[in-house]
């Protein structure tokens, strides 16, 4: 039996890691394609980053590996805190994400 069979936590961590770098690349999409048409980003914090795609990703890219490690970490203390951590941290980029599309809708 292959090892993440056998360890149904392992699987779900991998599966909303991944689901969660999806959102936040699409987060990033999405306000690259927002600033194109006119708009501006929301965060006071990204404002300078996000005029730099690279830039963007790769902060999205280490924001997950922080996040990531620190669900492991989690997980590894406290069974289950670290996937309802990484579960509430996914919804939140669904909502992100959502307020993306919701604004390009609403701006065109």
């Amino acid at each position: 039996m292959p090892e993440d069979e056998k360890n149904p936590t392992w699987t779900r961590m991998i599966l909303l890691t991944v689901a969660l770098w999806s959102l936040m690349g699409l987060d990033v999409v999405t306000t690259e394609f927002a600033i194109t048409k006119g708009l501006s980003e929301g965060n006071p914090l990204m404002q300078t980053v996000v005029v730099n795609p690279g830039l963007h990703l790769l902060i999205k890219a280490v924001a997950l590996m922080i996040i990531v490690l620190f669900a492991l970490r989690c997980e590894r203390d406290a069974p289950s805190c670290g996937t309802h951590m990484m579960t509430a941290v996914t919804g939140f980029y669904l909502a992100v994400l959502t307020n993306n599309i919701m604004m390009l809708v609403a701006g065109m």
